[in-house]
């Protein structure tokens, strides 16, 4: 009996979609990114600390998503594409495609390339 319990945890944990473990609100753990988006490439680890103390990055079943930034807010729209393991992100300002490296629960691994030059590898954990 114990087994089968385990079994079935086991396939609806399995099962859990990449777009169903995107929902909710996730907090940097890490990131590294090109020098450019910082005009003092010394400031480059006191701006990191600022990102994983205060970034917050939501996913909503709406398919919009809100990034708080420690001196801004970003809004727009997400689309998962199922064929390139993406998250595809529109604003009012670009778009970028996010390929996402690892996905569970308790850990996001991703790609960001937006149209703007901008090459970013984030690493997020749910907000506790």
């Amino acid at each position: 009996m114990r087994l089968l319990f385990v079994g079935c945890l086991w396939l609806m944990m399995s099962c859990t979609s990449p777009q169903k473990i995107l929902l909710g609100t996730w907090q940097v753990a890490d990131i590294d990114f090109n020098e450019n988006l910082v005009a003092d490439p010394s400031k480059k680890p006191e701006v990191v600390n600022q990102l994983k103390e205060k970034m917050r990055v939501t996913f909503t079943k709406e398919g919009k998503y809100v990034v708080k930034l420690p001196e801004s807010t970003e809004v727009g729209t997400w689309q998962y594409d199922k064929k390139t393991k993406s998250i595809v992100t529109r604003n009012e300002h670009s778009g970028a495609k996010t390929t996402i490296q690892t996905i569970s629960a308790e850990k996001i691994q991703l790609d960001v390339n937006d149209e703007n030059g901008t090459n970013m590898k984030l690493t997020l954990v749910p907000v506790k």
